[in-house]
């Protein structure tokens, strides 16, 4: 892997769709080597993680609800 910002690439991608076999290969070697993109890579599970928790929770309709009912 050339450097840490193809890396951060890689790791955005695989959340949304699978990575080729090559491209797994390549960031599990660089982040064998790399600390920093493996706190990296632990904050973008994260991030998604309360992304999907936060997609699940239901809709709030704050305009209709009465005043102090929250």
């Amino acid at each position: 892997m050339k450097d840490c910002k193809a890396a951060t690439r890689l790791m955005s991608k695989q959340l949304d769709t699978p990575l080729t076999s090559r491209e797994r290969l390549t960031l599990r070697f660089h982040l064998l080597l790399c600390g920093a993109c493996r706190r990296c890579e632990k904050q973008f599970q994260l991030l998604h993680r309360a992304g999907e928790h936060f997609n699940q929770a239901p809709p709030r309709n704050d305009k209709n609800d009465p005043p102090g009912s929250s």
